[in-house]
């Protein structure tokens, strides 16, 4: 051997669009044993970075290949209760950080998320992930009871559809109260990690250990509303609500005062939310929250034409888990029209008032008007408040 020289050796797992593995034979087998496929991406990535590595002279590039855990220790995160969650990169007593990945093949519920097509996680699920660590923290106290304090300093974007790595970071600070974060790190094309942690989303987040009190609410008076055209089409639109799929859940508009604004949400997708997996395990309800934070969206562009991003959340109290295919009243009421942010008070309720969830001081920050052809203010006419209650 030459002392001079550096000399490697490379196990890889499967590439996911190149080499033999993308066989259909070869890849349906590896599939059903649960190996996880590397991107070209972070493949070439993680190459590159060990090119530089002059100390390991051995690699073994691989996901979780979940059927080498024959004593069940491995546990397949898309069959668990954390699919957010991959595996442990510290543990302490009181602490944990893990690892994600974010890929477009995997977390198929991204391609219903798109502006300007590029995907971008969602706040709803920015809070599932951090309910996930710490429910992971909270053994003895496994019920969700909300969160205080939420914010996103930076949104996550999967630019040109590359995989995003994700760092998951909670910490038990007593009284089941957990204080969780969601960061990242900037790569080099060579590897490299460059600069500081990026933080994403924080939030602090409570467990119980029993579930919430039921509460019931009052529903509000009606005002009168009208529309030109299909709802669907005038709700969702990629440069007004630019959901769709799963994430297609305002039915009707029940209700709009220029202030207080009711709809129904149903969730009735039938699609997948992450590969192979049409309904996950979640904790917090991701794809109803993704919903009342539409309707902030909505409200605004019945009103101010501003298109609004989820920011800040002073409180939410989670009462129970809503039911898919079931029908739901969000109440959202405009509290404050800030210079920089609008500020919400939002309520999801099933038809008898029953809460579910209820949310105090939603910010959304502004980002720009929309363009005069986009407008929907002139199509939607709203009344007066009448006596009787919203009714379906």
């Amino acid at each position: 051997m030459n002392p001079d020289k550096t000399y490697k050796v490379y196990s890889w797992t499967a590439w996911a669009g190149k080499g033999m593995a993308t066989r259909p034979t070869v890849k349906k087998v590896l599939e059903e044993r649960g190996v996880q496929f590397l991107s070209l991406d972070q493949g070439i990535k993680f190459f590159m970075a060990d090119l530089l590595d002059r100390h390991e002279s051995e690699m073994v590039f691989s996901g979780m290949d979940y059927d080498f855990g024959l004593d069940g220790m491995l546990k397949d995160p898309l069959g668990s209760a954390s699919p957010f969650l991959d595996h442990i990169l510290d543990q302490a007593p009181d602490s944990a950080t893990w690892h994600r990945t974010l890929d477009m093949e995997r977390d198929i519920f991204l391609d219903d998320h798109t502006m300007g097509d590029v995907p971008l996680f969602l706040g709803s699920t920015g809070i599932e992930t951090l309910a996930q660590a710490a429910q992971c923290l909270s053994p003895d106290r496994p019920c969700f009871k909300g969160l205080r304090d939420f914010s996103i300093p930076y949104g996550i974007k999967l630019l040109k559809n590359r995989p995003k790595e994700l760092m998951i970071s909670g910490k038990n600070l007593g009284e089941g109260r957990f204080d969780c974060r969601i960061s990242s790190m900037f790569r080099s094309p060579q590897g490299r990690v460059m600069g500081d942690p990026k933080l994403h989303y924080q939030g602090c987040l409570k467990f119980g250990q029993t579930p919430p009190e039921s509460r019931r609410i009052d529903l509000p008076k009606v005002s009168k509303i009208s529309w030109e055209g299909d709802l669907k089409s005038l709700v969702y639109h990629p440069r007004r609500l630019f959901m769709s799929g799963l994430f297609d859940t305002i039915t009707d508009i029940n209700s709009f005062d220029g202030t207080t604004l009711v709809t129904t949400i149903v969730h009735d997708s039938g699609a997948e939310f992450f590969k192979g997996v049409k309904d996950p395990d979640f904790v917090a309800a991701p794809v109803w929250v993704d919903a009342m934070f539409q309707t902030g969206g909505l409200l605004e562009f019945l009103t101010s034409s501003v298109t609004v991003l989820p920011y800040k959340i002073n409180a939410l109290d989670f009462y129970g888990t809503p039911e898919k295919k079931i029908p739901y009243y969000c109440i959202t009421r405009k509290t404050r029209s800030g210079e920089e942010t609008n500020t919400y008070d939002l309520t999801l309720c099933d038809l008898q008032g029953n809460l579910f969830v209820d949310i105090r001081g939603f910010e959304m920050v502004k980002r720009s008007s929309l363009a005069g052809e986009d407008w929907i203010v002139d199509k939607v006419k709203f009344v007066g408040a009448e006596k009787e209650k919203i009714m379906i």
